[in-house]
Order: structure tokens, then C-alpha cells, then sequence
């Protein structure tokens, strides 16, 4: 029974062995896993910054367009608006020129 009791205690110490480094595997895996979870929350936060930063980027470049795009049309109203004053002194200017002629050459 000696070494019958020999394997037994080597068994039994080989179980506790294995049971231990089970333990420790189980805990290292949890680690791990708390560690991928606070990785992946951190890439997320990290993700919704930028995301924040592009948003408040293309609103700000879109406001920057509208502002240009509004500015344009008010010069261009005022540019036709001018046009519209030049082309109406140019006819008057013309029609008091061509009385002046008529009168000049009816002389």
C-alpha cells in the first residue's frame, strides 16, 4: 500500500496543482478581459470625441459657406443694382445728347 498511497498523495498534490493553476488562469482571463473591456470603452469615448469634433467642424465650415454665399448674392444685388443706375444715366445722358444734336443740326 505504500506506493499506493505514494500515488494517491501525487495525485492529490498533482490535483491541487492543477487546480491552482486553473485558479490562476481563470483570474488572468478576467483580467484580461477587464482589460479588452476598458480598452474598448476607451476607443468608444476616443471614437465620440472625434466624431463631436467633425460634427462641430462641418457646422462651422457650413455656416462659413452660407455666410460667403449670402455675402455673394448681396454683391451681386448690388452690382446689378449699380448696372441698372449706370444703364438708366447712359439713356438719359444718350436721349439729352440726341436732342442736343437735333437741335444743333435743325438749326
Amino acid at each position: 500500500m505504500g506506493t499506493s498511497d505514494k500515488t494517491i498523495r501525487e495525485l492529490d498534490q498533482e490535483n491541487r496543482h492543477l487546480k491552482e493553476t486553473v485558479i490562476s488562469m481563470r483570474e488572468k482571463l478576467e483580467e484580461i478581459e477587464l482589460s479588452r473591456a476598458d480598452a474598448v470603452a476607451d476607443a468608444v469615448r476616443q471614437r465620440d470625441l472625434e466624431v463631436a469634433e467633425l460634427k462641430a467642424t462641418v457646422v462651422a465650415l457650413r455656416e462659413a459657406m452660407e455666410r460667403q454665399a449670402a455675402e455673394h448674392r448681396d454683391n451681386l444685388h448690388k452690382a446689378a443694382l449699380a448696372s441698372r443706375d449706370e444703364i438708366r444715366q447712359l439713356r438719359e445722358m444718350i436721349q439729352a445728347l440726341r436732342m442736343e444734336l437735333e437741335k444743333t443740326v435743325s438749326r
